[in-house]
């Protein structure tokens, strides 16, 4: 086996989506302002894992909801000690 493989969660998500999960597990809420797109923004995007999965047998197991929370715990403890 060689090559690239790609680790997602196999699922898109857009900034406000994000935004929401970020809210939700920190408790704070920022202001959102919207604009047009730059030149170069990315519209869509959506990570292919099926080699991964049929190469290695990954699959995602962690949620983004998950994963923040995790995260995020992890900065609150590093920065408190």
């Amino acid at each position: 086996m060689s090559g690239v493989y790609n680790v997602a969660g196999g699922s898109q998500l857009n900034l406000i989506e994000l935004l929401e999960i970020i809210a939700d597990v920190s408790g704070i809420r920022v202001p959102v302002e919207f604009a047009q797109p730059a030149a170069g923004d990315i519209r869509h995007s959506l990570a292919d894992v099926s080699r991964a999965a049929k190469d290695l047998g990954w699959a995602p197991t962690t949620t983004m909801e998950a994963g923040l929370a995790r995260c995020h715990e992890w900065y609150r403890a590093s920065r408190s000690g």
